[in-house]
């Protein structure tokens, strides 16, 4: 998904600010603020070369505020965004989750990036436990995402919670993945589940 794609921003949400306990980290996972872009930035400009081109399908070695900007929007319709701090209040920003719906709220597209020294604690599951949960409470039957074909983590992920996985006929060298949301006009597999301990107030 290219984060320039996202539409206005606003607040609305239906998944709470809540902390998220891994094996041996503690996250914070809230919706995303405009205060949010020089942490996600510096984020983006740590991670490895590699990590960027699986997260935004090109090498990216500059983000300025129009490419990263789009990362802390959310809104009452369309456009929803979720980020992890490490630790407490101030942390780093170690994840990036967005969700982005067509226009008639039916479809939306999803993006995660987690930074590479937080794999293993199961973050990014948890991310787009967050999205589908959000796109539930919307009324959104059906959840996308182009993913690379050589993205074994992310495909391994998805298919893992339950969406299915096809080539896509018209971006060479990607797979699509759909996940249709059962209760919301579209039969399928529920989500995860997973739900951390809710908090009052965000980072």
């Amino acid at each position: 998904m290219n984060p320039a794609k996202a539409a206005p921003a606003g607040s609305v949400q239906h998944v709470p600010p809540h902390v998220f306990e891994a094996a041996h980290a503690r996250y914070r996972i809230r919706p995303a603020l405009p205060s949010d872009e020089s942490r996600l930035r510096r984020m983006l400009e740590e991670a490895a070369p590699d990590d960027i081109r699986l997260r935004f399908f090109r090498h990216v070695r500059l983000f300025p505020h129009a490419f990263v900007e789009p990362l802390t929007r959310m809104d009452d319709r369309r456009n929803f965004a979720f980020v992890a701090v490490k630790g407490g209040r101030g942390g780093p920003i170690v994840g990036s989750a967005m969700l982005v719906a067509d226009a008639a709220g039916r479809d939306a597209e999803f993006a995660l990036f987690v930074a590479h020294a937080e794999t293993g604690q199961r973050l990014g599951t948890h991310l787009l436990d967050c999205l589908v949960r959000e796109a539930r409470g919307h009324g959104i039957a059906t959840v996308h995402g182009l993913i690379l074909a050589d993205n074994d983590n992310m495909i391994d992920l998805v298919r893992r919670f339950g969406f299915t996985i096809a080539c896509d006929l018209e971006e060479r060298g990607c797979m699509r993945a759909v996940l249709r949301l059962a209760g919301n006009g579209a039969a399928g597999r529920n989500d995860l589940g997973q739900r951390g301990a809710p908090v009052a107030d965000p980072c």
